[in-house]
């Protein structure tokens, strides 16, 4: 007996791709757009008997989310397969909101494998252990923010004394 409700997705998310629109996509792109409607969502769909891709898949954003992590999909591809479905959701016309927060834990092993990808353990405690001929409280602070939040150099540059609470220490 053949799934209606896979193949109106299916047929869905083909109309995504034979749009215009997607051909400036670059084809690495494409490829992983599909990888996350075969292997993510259309199965999540299946498993929750989501008849087409329509607003009312708000309601299931958040059970979507926890599916790709039971996956074992890491939290910051969750994230990322989170905006390629809202892609496709775009597309028809539904706007399908969801702010997924990556949870403090998996940041810091993410920010941790970026780091080691660059730097050896050595070079970071001596980035972190760097005496600072001038200003060396400031910089420190600096070389600090950078290696343990994974903030970018704007959004240190846009910290403001108001935006800092020592009493809290957040």
């Amino acid at each position: 007996m053949l799934d209606l409700s896979v193949s109106v997705i299916e047929d869905q998310i083909q109309q995504f791709f034979d749009s215009q629109r997607k051909d400036a996509l670059a084809p690495s792109t494409k490829k992983m757009y599909r990888g996350v409607a075969r292997s993510k969502l259309i199965p999540f769909c299946k498993e929750q008997r989501i008849m087409r891709l329509d607003e009312t898949f708000q309601e299931h954003m958040e059970d979507y989310a926890q599916y790709l992590r039971d996956t074992g999909t890491t939290a910051h591809t969750t994230s990322m397969y989170l905006t390629v479905t809202q892609q496709f959701f775009t597309f028809h016309g539904y706007e399908v909101k969801h702010s997924y927060r990556i949870p403090r834990a998996d940041k810091q092993a993410w920010d941790l494998k970026q780091e080691q990808r660059w730097f050896s353990e050595d070079e970071v405690a001596m980035c972190r252990t760097y005496t600072f001929r001038v200003n060396h409280l400031r910089n420190h602070l600096l070389v600090r923010l950078f290696s343990e939040t994974g903030a970018r150099i704007n959004e240190v540059a846009n910290i403001r004394l108001r935006d800092v609470d020592l009493h809290t220490k957040t």
